[in-house]
């Protein structure tokens, strides 16, 4: 995951959500993020690779 869509999915980010409905909210905005850009991230694995990151930088 580059940064432009790690920047781009956190304005889908909403911790007051469910988790089921936390990992929904954000894999559409992966599917958004590959419509505007042309490209073909797949919304499980980015999904993951956003929650990994995002809470790794809060472990700093």
């Amino acid at each position: 995951m580059n940064q432009a869509l790690y920047e781009f999915l956190k304005a889908f980010d909403d911790d007051t959500l469910s988790e089921g409905a936390h990992q929904a909210i954000i894999m559409e905005g992966v599917e958004a993020f590959n419509e505007l850009h042309n490209t073909g991230y797949d919304a499980f694995d980015t999904w993951l690779a956003y929650i990994k990151r995002k809470y790794k930088m809060f472990a700093k």
